[in-house]
């Protein structure tokens, strides 16, 4: 992604425990073992953030702030885990909630405080992608009460009802189905003449007619025709059993029903934060009236 000019790559997934493998491993290999080996993935992970950012390719990673109801204080803030930090990647916290009156999710979480930090402010994977997009380091927070908008940088941000969210403009349903935003599979963002897919049918270095001036399909297409080309990539997961789906408005769409995955719902707020594209509420509620 680095190769394809990708802006920003966002992780909506969580890296906060170490790489079990590579722990098992660190622990049980012994010195009688002289040719074994091992790949610390945290390491290599490490090295691509370094590289990513050497190139002028921001990294996002997905934080959240928990709440363990047997610590003192109860909320805690989960980061990625210490080796990955070492890359120095920016953060952006996850968490989101849904409205109680039928479970569709309507609002974004802006920032967030933690109990034990009244004055610190931990932005949301939107926000942060955001400032990451445009190159801004200043994080300071203002409040503008009169307008009902929080400023982050020079990102104006429409709050919705005095509060640290602002109200999902969604661009459209899912995207698997109908195409609102671009979605490409791992395997074809993996797939260069270096790696070789289990699937010899799929293997077809689809990333190498963009970033390999040697494939045959260079000439056609290349850098400047890269979809990831000063964009904002996020990496997510859309398998079932992951269970990272959100309820949204377009739930019913086009007589279908169809949740949508939840790095989806980062996507959204992102894409409406940079247009500026914001929901006017004639009232001050979303609650349901006779």
């Amino acid at each position: 992604l680095t190769k394809s000019k990708a802006k920003v790559i966002v992780f909506d997934i969580m890296f906060d425990s170490p790489d079990h493998t590579s722990t098992f491993l660190e622990h049980h290999i012994n010195k009688e073992c002289a040719d074994c080996s091992y790949s610390d993935e945290d390491e290599k992970f490490v090295q691509s953030i370094l590289f990513a950012k050497k190139e002028g390719t921001e990294v996002v990673l997905a934080s959240k702030v928990a709440k363990d109801i047997n610590r003192i204080p109860q909320d805690y803030l989960v980061r990625p885990n210490k080796k990955i930090m070492k890359s120095n990647p920016k953060v952006g916290l996850v968490n989101q909630g849904m409205d109680n009156i039928d479970y569709t999710n309507r609002r974004y979480s802006i920032l967030s405080k933690l109990s034990t930090e009244p004055n610190n402010y931990y932005l949301s994977l939107a926000v942060q992608s955001v400032l990451s997009y445009k190159d801004l380091s200043e994080t300071t927070v203002k409040q503008d009460i009169k307008n009902n908008n929080i400023i982050i940088g020079d990102i104006n941000i429409r709050a919705y009802n005095n509060e640290a969210s602002l109200l999902i403009n969604y661009y459209g349903p899912t995207s698997s189905i109908f195409g609102t935003f671009n979605t490409y599979p791992l395997s074809q963002v993996i797939d260069s003449k270096d790696y070789d897919l289990s699937s010899v049918e799929e293997d077809d270095n689809w990333i190498d007619k963009y970033i390999n001036p040697n494939n045959f399909n260079y000439n056609r297409f290349g850098i400047n025709k890269s979809p990831f080309k000063e964009k904002i990539v996020i990496i997510g997961s859309s398998l079932e059993e992951d269970n990272d789906f959100v309820l949204t408005p377009y739930y019913q769409y086009n007589e279908t029903n169809n949740l949508m995955p939840g790095v989806e719902m980062h996507a959204n707020a992102i894409q409406q934060i940079i247009d500026q594209d914001y929901l006017n509420v004639p009232t001050s509620s979303l609650k349901l009236t006779d």
